[in-house]
């Protein structure tokens, strides 16, 4: 059987991205013998979430907007479960989170929102 461990996303400032990831997300830590100044592994629940530096020779070739512009064409979205959308969404946009407007109906409730280099996540309720 073929399960999901951890998804590595590419990071150009891997401090600030590591900041929002834990402090305004609220993901923890996994501290473990590959964590580096390059590598950051973060508790997701179901999964782990890494953060992985892009080398300089590459990153500094991207320029990312203040506030970042929403990465549309990228074909990844990060989907969290939380409790209540509606109360995440609007602690995210007090903590300053660029965050789309929460869709919802019978069988689904979600909101996209992005993180500060660009890429777009995704705040769900489990219909399951």
């Amino acid at each position: 059987m073929l399960s999901a461990s951890r998804i590595i996303v590419f990071v150009k400032d891997i401090q600030v991205m590591a900041s929002f990831y834990q402090d305004v997300l609220g993901l923890s830590p996994i501290v473990s013998d590959e964590t580096s100044a390059d590598f950051i592994v973060l508790d997701a629940g179901a999964i782990e979430l890494c953060l992985h530096k892009i080398p300089t020779e590459f990153a500094t070739h991207i320029h990312i907007e203040n506030p970042a512009q929403a990465r549309d064409a990228t074909p990844l979205k990060l989907v969290f479960t939380v409790d209540d959308v509606a109360a995440y969404r609007d602690a995210l946009l007090l903590k300053g989170v660029p965050m789309q407007a929460r869709m919802h109906g019978d069988t689904y409730d979600y909101c996209d929102g992005n993180d500060p280099e660009g890429n777009i996540f995704q705040i769900a309720r489990s219909c399951i």
